[in-house]
């Protein structure tokens, strides 16, 4: 049985690679698209899913076999409203600093810069001069004038 096993995964991790991005972009706008796919690519895009999820989003979806089920189920027990996670990204960023920061400048950097992407993704327009000011007090602490 685990000859069958790992065959079948061998063969559904060579094929996860065959399908196309724009399909997996529908899936996310549109689960329901991918019901009308082959069982094997159903199974593929499953496959990614559960593979790209820490153990607690796992459990949830274990038993689910359907992709668009597990992704709504998904959606729907771990998803907040919008404005909630822009308000704690801003947060986020301006409660960023140095001082509690134990991993060095770049490190650091990385970080406030990953904050600042996010900040655009949901598109939330910051002031140039304010951020260099956020940044500059995040270093305070750490750096003082």
């Amino acid at each position: 049985m685990d000859t069958i096993t790992s065959s079948i995964v061998k063969e559904l991790s060579k094929k996860a690679y065959t399908i196309p991005d724009d399909r997996i972009s529908n899936f996310l706008e549109n689960p329901d698209i991918f019901n009308t796919y082959s069982d094997s690519d159903q199974a593929v895009l499953l496959m990614l899913l559960y593979n790209s999820l820490s153990s607690g989003p796992r459990a949830a979806i274990s038993w689910i076999h359907i992709p668009s089920q597990a992704f709504k189920l998904l959606v729907r027990q771990y998803s907040r409203p919008i404005e909630s996670k822009k308000k704690d990204v801003y947060n986020k960023f301006h409660a960023l600093t140095f001082g509690t920061y134990k991993k060095g400048l770049s490190a650091f950097n990385a970080k406030f810069n990953g904050y600042l992407a996010k900040l655009t993704i949901a598109k939330i327009d910051i002031d140039p001069s304010l951020i260099l000011n956020q940044y500059f007090k995040a270093l305070e602490s750490k750096f003082p004038s």
